[in-house]
């Protein structure tokens, strides 16, 4: 009995035990699992077209408020100083004002009405007189200065880059007016104040401040073309201005040292955009309006295509267009942009299109030069060894010239000219096939384009009631007496 007693208690213990450790396992509650996060994708700005920001947006930022009164600087030094304190863009006029070619257009910068003299203010304004305080490091005159133009403006950034550049073709093409000039002020003003300038990078280089100022006259080879232009007493003292045109002679002469200098092509310089096959609406807008159908860009442009970024660098004017045809003159810039690959592109219509330029520009030597000084006046180019006077009317029509070349030398005997049968009773019919009626300035290009110092070229000269056919020798301004140069001195 007590057997079975025992064996009940122990079920019953068992039993129990079991029941208490269900109820155990129920207490402990299982840890949740943890809970799903959604991942959320970081916000991306929309990408940026810059080029539609530049060309086919309006501008944004506003002018600051002008300057009280406009003054003109006669130093880059003095408006740099200007420029750190205010940081407004610098607006530099090279101005020739000894020169009766010198247009409206930079009097009326000088002299400006108030209402222009207000656009004026916005700038810092510089005006110089002499070649030699243009800066070669931030006024780039090779590439972007006509150095036969006696007015030039220049737009610089307050970090030395070129903003835009603005002159004429000719002295004879029309007046730069200044509702023009307030459409190219107005839009170089707009795109420095505008907040996104620096992220579209269309400005070129900047030039660090601490880039020392460098002159036409630092150049190695100043003081040899010096010396030349002294020895024709062109400059009368020490302290006397260097035109434009004259440091053109000296850059010239710095690659005819350096055996770089090409007669045919560094004399052609700035092409008008005629020659090239296309028209634009003038010196300011760069807006087509007319190509060629045989023009080398032909494929490329069109009607009513403006020039936006030319090489990588925004343009403003038609004149730079201008200028990048010069460019490509030089193979040495032509190997810059090849290597770069800097991007061009014109706007056109809602969109902006790039081009390829896939056809190296060609060199045209078909549009006149004649009245360029920096190759008339040349120290450095070949000189006939005299100079020529056209004859009077009424000598013309005895010697029936009417019409037709007809020049008298200013020749003396110690002139290395003599030797070669110039004398001044032997009247020049004849400049090799040429004998049509030309100016003293297109005898004279006519010898630098086609004759080197030392060559013989052929002339043609009535001597009395013959004709005479001579080959004199072409020969350096160096290698003229005292006596040849006193005659073409008086003669001026």
């Amino acid at each position: 009995m007590m057997k079975y007693f025992a064996l009940a208690i122990l079920l019953t213990s068992l039993i129990l035990g079991g029941c208490d450790a269900v109820e155990e396992k129920a207490q402990i509650k299982p840890t949740p699992p943890p809970p799903i996060v959604e991942e959320k994708t970081p916000a991306v700005e929309p990408q940026r077209d810059f080029l539609v920001e530049m060309f086919l947006t309006e501008p944004q930022g506003d002018w600051p408020e002008a300057a009280p009164v406009l003054t003109w600087l006669d130093s880059l030094e003095e408006g740099w100083n200007e420029v750190k304190n205010e940081g407004r863009p610098l607006l530099v006029l090279v101005h020739c004002p000894g020169s009766s070619r010198s247009g409206q257009f930079a009097n009326d910068l000088l002299n400006p009405t108030p209402e222009m003299a207000v656009l004026l203010r916005q700038f810092i304004t510089v005006h110089i007189t002499d070649g030699q305080e243009i800066d070669l490091n931030r006024m780039p005159f090779r590439r972007y200065q006509d150095p036969d133009q006696t007015w030039w403006c220049w737009i610089l950034s307050p970090q030395g880059q070129v903003y835009s550049v603005l002159g004429r073709i000719s002295p004879e093409s029309p007046e730069v007016t200044w509702s023009d000039a307030v459409q190219w002020m107005s839009a170089v003003l707009d795109h420095h104040w505008d907040p996104r300038r620096e992220d579209w990078n269309a400005d070129g280089e900047v030039v660090p401040i601490s880039t020392p100022m460098r002159s036409i006259a630092d150049n190695p080879e100043f003081q040899k073309w010096k010396s030349s232009v002294n020895y024709l007493g062109d400059l009368k003292n020490d302290g006397q201005c260097i035109c434009c045109h004259q440091m053109q002679d000296v850059l010239w002469t710095e690659k005819k040292q350096a055996k770089k200098f090409r007669m045919k092509n560094d004399y052609w310089i700035w092409p008008p955009a005629e020659k090239v096959g296309v028209s634009v609406v003038d010196e300011i807008t760069p807006e087509l309006t007319d190509i060629a159908s045989d023009s080398i860009f032909a494929d490329e442009l069109q009607v009513a295509d403006r020039f936006g970024i030319l090489k990588g660098k925004r343009i403003f004017s038609s004149t730079e267009f201008r200028a990048l045809l010069n460019a490509y003159q030089d193979r040495e810039f032509l190997a810059i942009d090849h290597e770069l690959h800097r991007p061009s592109y014109v706007v056109r219509g809602d969109h902006v299109e790039k081009l390829e330029f896939k056809t190296y520009l060609h060199q045209v030597f078909n549009y006149d030069l004649t009245w360029r000084q920096s190759i008339n006046q040349s120290v450095l180019a070949s000189h006939p060894g005299y100079l020529v006077e056209p004859l009077d009317d009424a000598t013309r029509r005895k010697l029936n010239l009417v019409g037709k070349m007809a020049f008298r030398p200013l020749v003396g005997p110690q002139s290395p000219a003599w030797a070669g049968g110039i004398r001044p009773d032997r009247i020049i019919i004849k400049f090799g096939d040429l004998s049509e009626d030309f100016t003293p300035e297109e005898f004279y290009f006519l010898y630098r384009i086609k004759v080197v110092v030392g060559g013989k070229f052929e002339l043609t000269v009535l001597d009395g009631p013959k004709t005479r056919i001579i080959h004199p020798h072409s020969i350096s301004v160096l290698d003229l007496p005292p006596e040849a140069i006193q005659m073409m001195k008086d003669a001026r």
